[in-house]
C-alpha cells in the first residue's frame, strides 16, 4: 500500500478536505503540520515544494501541490468523484466553488482589529450570501439528497466542510436562515463513513470543535461577549490559535 505524507498548516483551511479524504480512504499517511507563518522548517520545506506553497501530498518522495488537485486525486481513488465524465465535471464545478470561497475569505484572515470586522461584512455581502442562496436553491428546488447523482461525492464533503468551518470559526448563525442547507450539512456529516473519517482527523489546537459544532461556536461567542462586552468579534484563529 502506498505511503503518503500530507503537509499543511496547523489548522483546517482548504487543506481539511484532503485530510478528510485521507481518513475516509484509510490511507497510511503522516499528517505534517506547520505553524501558520514564518517557521524556518516551513520556509525550508517550501523551497523544495513544486509550487512553493501548501498543501502538499507526498507519495514515495514525489510531491503533488494545490488542494483541488490533491482532493480530486484522492476522490478518484475512492470513487467519490462522480460516476460519469459529466458527473465528474459537475462535481469539480462544486468543489471549485468552495475553493473560490476560501480565496475570498483570505481578505478576512489578512485583516486585523476593526478592519477584520469590515472585511467580514464585505465577505458576507459580496461572496457568502450569493453562495448560500445558490446552494440553498440547488438543494431545495432539486430536492436532492446529494449534489451530484444518487451517491455522496467529494463535492458534498467540500461544501459541507466550508460551511462547517464558517459556522465553527466565524459565525454560528451563518446558516440560521437556511434550514435546508443546515439539514444538508448534517446529512453529510451523519453519513457513517464520513463520521468515522472525521473521528480520525486529528483535532486542532487546545480547544477545537468537531465539524459543524454550532453549539460549541454559540457557547464560545457567548463567553466572548461576556468578557469583551461586544458582539462585534469574529471567532477566529486570532482568538483561539489553530481554529483555521
Amino acid at each position: 500500500m502506498d505511503k503518503y505524507k500530507f503537509y499543511y498548516y496547523d489548522g483546517r483551511g482548504n487543506g481539511e478536505l484532503c485530510r478528510i479524504l485521507l481518513a475516509y480512504g484509510h490511507f497510511e499517511y503522516e499528517d505534517k503540520r506547520f505553524p501558520k507563518e514564518g517557521s524556518p522548517d516551513l520556509k525550508s520545506f517550501l523551497r523544495k515544494a513544486p509550487m512553493r506553497q501548501l498543501p502538499v501530498l507526498e507519495k514515495d518522495g514525489d510531491m503533488l501541490c494545490k488542494a483541488p488537485v490533491i482532493a480530486r486525486y484522492l476522490a478518484e481513488i475512492l470513487n467519490l468523484a462522480g460516476q460519469t465524465t459529466w458527473q465528474q465535471a459537475k462535481v469539480s464545478m462544486h468543489v471549485q466553488a468552495t475553493f473560490d470561497l476560501y480565496k475570498d475569505l483570505k481578505s478576512v484572515e489578512d485583516a486585523t482589529g476593526k478592519p477584520r470586522a469590515i472585511a467580514w461584512k464585505k465577505f458576507q455581502d459580496e461572496f457568502l450570501k450569493p453562495f448560500l442562496e445558490n446552494y440553498n436553491k440547488l438543494i431545495t428546488e432539486d430536492k436532492c439528497t446529494w449534489l451530484v447523482g444518487d451517491e455522496i461525492t467529494y463535492a458534498d464533503l467540500a461544501v459541507a466542510e466550508i460551511l462547517s468551518l464558517l459556522a465553527d470559526c466565524y459565525d454560528p448563525d451563518v446558516l440560521s436562515d437556511n434550514d435546508n442547507l443546515e439539514a444538508y450539512v448534517k446529512r453529510v456529516f451523519d453519513d457513517p463513513n464520513i463520521k468515522d473519517s472525521l473521528e480520525q482527523v486529528e483535532l486542532i489546537g487546545a480547544i477545537t470543535p468537531s465539524p459543524y459544532d454550532v453549539t460549541f461556536a454559540a457557547r464560545t461567542k457567548e463567553v466572548i461577549h461576556k468578557v469583551f462586552k461586544t458582539e462585534d468579534i469574529l471567532i477566529t484563529g486570532e482568538i483561539f490559535p489553530g481554529f483555521l
